[in-house]
């Protein structure tokens, strides 16, 4: 006789019967490691009575419409049903989290880099400005050295002049 454990968790005897599995299976496997295609059997009329054929449609249901279909028949699979709904919306949610966190820790290390390069172009430009400070002055004192260079070619052109009116 078919018998579900504790867990809800049915196994598959060499007699083909089924009868209770710990959580963790023989040779360390896990049942909830099994193939989908372990569940292709034919149903027993004892299978039919406690319903296991209907456990078994919804382990193989691959979308929420074979799963809602199963679950307007049969009472439990529909408890079930909104367990596994609640469970992937949970873990949809989860994901969404850390997407959003994920989204604001790379924000704020961009924020970080573009704060750091403000700082280095703030640092660039007060390097820039006293380049041009530098530069100013050595204009002065270039623009200086040109005034005296023409005030003593002046002189020396004066005193070229003085001294051919001195020899003549």
């Amino acid at each position: 006789m078919a018998r579900a454990d504790r867990t809800g968790t049915i196994a598959k005897t060499d007699s083909d019967s089924y009868k209770p599995s710990p959580l963790w299976g023989e040779g360390g496997r896990r049942p909830d490691e099994g193939h989908v295609s372990e569940l292709n059997y034919l149903a027993t009329e004892e299978d039919k009575a406690y319903n296991i054929h209907e456990w078994a449609k919804l382990f193989k249901a691959q979308t929420w419409e074979e799963i809602k279909m199963l679950a307007v028949e049969n009472q439990a699979i529909n408890e079930a049903a909104s367990t596994i709904y609640e469970i992937s919306e949970d873990e949809r949610i989860r994901q969404q989290c850390e997407a959003r966190e994920d989204y604001l820790r790379r924000q704020r290390g961009t924020q970080r880099r573009i704060a750091e390069k403000d700082r280095l172009i703030q640092e660039k430009d007060k390097q820039i400005q006293e380049k041009d400070k530098q530069i100013q002055e050595k204009d002065r004192q270039l623009q200086e050295k040109d005034l005296e260079l023409e005030q003593l070619k002046k002189y020396i052109q004066k005193m070229e002049n003085e001294k051919n009116i001195n020899n003549n």
